[in-house]
């Protein structure tokens, strides 16, 4: 992922590994992760969710634009996005790497309906026919 966070975390574990001893060194294993601000609002990512074959709103809502969101793939979480709405995004990131179920989380206080859906972009909805203009038109 084309991130300097990543970049970070990798050139951390090649320094270790290079200084580890013998039979020390261990594989790269970073969950990957990027943030951006787009037109105000704070985007967070952590894992990769291609091949998502789910995905649950399971903070806030998107009619807010403040929304945590997971991706699933086979009944297991691999990524999780925020829009405003990082606070419980760590949490998530364990989630992931620890491989647990999907969806995450359903009966939580704060969220006692988790929204559920296809990944991807809704289908775009069709503009209103205009009305019929009024204006007469003198030749």
């Amino acid at each position: 992922m084309e991130h300097w966070g990543n970049a970070v975390e990798q050139a951390a574990h090649a320094a270790r590994n290079m200084l580890a001893g013998p039979g020390e060194q261990r594989p790269y294993g970073h969950l990957p992760a990027f943030w951006s601000s787009q037109f105000g609002i704070n985007i967070k990512l952590v894992g990769l969710p291609d091949g998502a074959d789910s995905v649950a709103v399971v903070q806030g809502s998107r009619a807010s634009r403040r929304f945590l969101a997971v991706y699933g793939r086979a009944g297991r979480s691999i990524a999780a996005v925020s829009f405003d709405q990082a606070r419980w995004l760590p949490a998530y990131a364990e989630a992931i790497t620890a491989g647990d179920p999907f969806p995450p989380i359903t009966d939580a206080t704060d969220r006692p309906r988790v929204e559920m859906a296809a990944p991807g972009f809704p289908t775009p909805r069709r503009a209103a026919p205009a009305p019929p203009s009024t204006e007469a038109v003198h030749v």
